[in-house]
C-alpha cells in the first residue's frame, strides 16, 4: 500500500508543483515506484511533466488536443469511471515519464467536481455518501496498490475536492515561501484541518475499513522555497537578508505552534521526536530549504525535466555547463536527496 502525500498549501505561487515533481523524481532514482497526481485543474503539473511549456505548443493548439487520449488516465476520466455504471472496461494506463514514476494527468474539467463534492458534504443524506467515497476508493484502492508513494498536487484552495484527497491521504507536506502570507496560512492550518475532519467524519467512517483509510493524515511540515541568498560577498548581511531571515524565524515558530495543536487534533501532527527520527539534520518542523532555482527552473519546464535530472549535458545544450551552474544542480539535488531519504523512514 502507497504512502499518500498531499502537497498544500492555500497559498498559491509557493513551488508546489515543481517540488511536486523534483521530490517524485528523488525518490524513483532509489527504486521506489512513484505515481504524481495533477489535483489542480490549472494542470500545472501536467504541463510541466508532458513538456507542454508555451512554445512548444503550436499556434492552433489547446490543453485538449495534448491531453485527451484513449491511451492515458487524466484525473477527470479516471473519477469517471468510479461514478458510471458501464459493462464496457477502458483499458487506459498513467502517462510513464521515467523508470518508476508515473503521472496521473490533470484535466481543467475537474473542477467541475467541485459542486457535488461540496453538497455530498454539507447534507447529512446517505444517498450522497457515494460521491466522496467514489473520490477515495479512487485513490486508495485502485491507484495506490501499485506504488509505493502518491504524490498529489493540490490547488490553492480550501474546496471541497481538495478536503476529501487531503483527508484520504497519510501525509501532508506544506511548500512556503518566507513571508506574510505564508505566515498567516501556516497560522490557520489548525483551524482548517479540524473544519475539514468534521466535514468529512461521516463519509471516512464508513469508507475506512473498505480501502484501508488511516484515522487522519499527519502533518510532516514544511518547506522553504524559492528564497534568494542576499548575503554580500564580504559575509554582511544585507536588509534583505535579514527581512527573509526574520520571517523564516517567525514562520517556524508559527509551524511548532501548529505541530502542536494538530497533534491535539485527532493527532494530525507528529512530535518532535519523531520528526528527528525521520529529518535527523533538519530544525523542527523544517523538512527542508531550496534556495531560488534562477534560470534552472525556465530550463526545467522547456524540458519537461526536474532539475534532480539534470546533466552536463542538457546544461551544455543551453549553454549552462558552467561550475556555477553544475553546483547549483548538486545543491538542488541534495536538498531533494535529503527529503526523500526522510520519507523511506515513514
Amino acid at each position: 500500500m502507497a504512502k499518500i502525500v498531499s502537497i498544500y498549501n492555500h497559498k498559491g505561487g509557493v513551488g508546489k508543483t515543481t517540488f511536486t515533481y523534483n521530490l517524485a523524481a528523488s525518490l524513483a532514482k532509489r527504486g521506489q515506484r512513484v505515481l504524481m497526481i495533477d489535483a489542480d485543474p490549472q494542470c500545472n503539473l501536467t504541463y510541466f511533466v508532458r513538456g507542454f511549456a508555451e512554445e512548444n505548443f503550436e499556434a492552433d493548439q489547446n490543453y485538449d488536443d495534448k491531453i485527451e487520449s484513449n491511451e492515458y488516465w487524466d484525473i477527470n476520466s479516471i473519477v469517471d469511471k468510479y461514478f458510471t455504471v458501464s459493462d464496457q472496461s477502458i483499458e487506459k494506463r498513467f502517462y510513464n515519464k521515467s523508470e518508476n514514476l508515473d503521472l496521473l494527468m490533470g484535466h481543467i474539467a475537474f473542477t467541475s467536481r467541485e459542486s457535488s463534492l461540496s453538497l455530498a458534504l454539507s447534507i447529512n443524506e446517505d444517498t450522497l455518501s457515494h460521491i466522496p467515497r467514489a473520490f477515495v476508493t479512487m485513490f486508495r484502492d485502485y491507484i495506490s496498490n501499485n506504488y509505493d508513494y502518491v504524490f498529489i498536487d493540490l490547488s490553492p484552495s480550501a474546496g471541497a475536492l481538495n478536503q476529501v484527497l487531503v483527508m484520504s491521504s497519510n501525509y501532508i507536506i506544506s511548500p512556503i515561501i518566507p513571508g506574510l502570507f505564508c505566515h498567516e496560512t501556516i497560522k490557520l492550518f489548525p483551524t482548517i484541518l479540524n473544519d475539514w475532519t468534521s466535514r468529512v467524519s461521516r463519509f471516512r467512517t464508513s469508507t475506512r475499513s473498505l480501502v484501508n483509510l488511516p484515522p487522519a493524515p499527519k502533518f510532516l511540515g514544511i518547506v522553504s522555497q524559492n528564497f534568494r541568498l542576499t548575503s554580500r560577498p564580504n559575509g554582511n548581511e544585507t536588509q534583505s537578508a535579514r527581512r527573509f531571515r526574520d520571517w523564516e524565524i517567525k514562520i517556524n515558530d508559527a509551524t511548532s505552534e501548529t505541530m502542536t495543536s494538530l497533534v491535539g487534533i485527532n493527532n494530525m501532527g507528529i512530535s518532535q521526536t519523531d520528526f528527528n527520527r525521520l529529518f535527523p539534520d533538519k530544525e523542527p518542523f523544517v523538512i527542508g530549504q531550496i534556495a531560488d532555482f534562477n534560470q534552472l527552473k525556465v530550463l526545467s519546464e522547456t524540458e519537461g525535466i526536474p532539475i534532480v535530472q539534470f546533466n552536463n549535458s542538457l546544461l551544455q545544450r543551453h549553454n549552462l555547463n558552467t561550475p556555477q551552474y553544475r553546483e547549483k544542480v548538486q545543491q538542488v539535488t541534495d536538498a531533494f536527496d535529503e527529503i526523500a531519504d526522510g520519507l523511506t523512514r515513514l
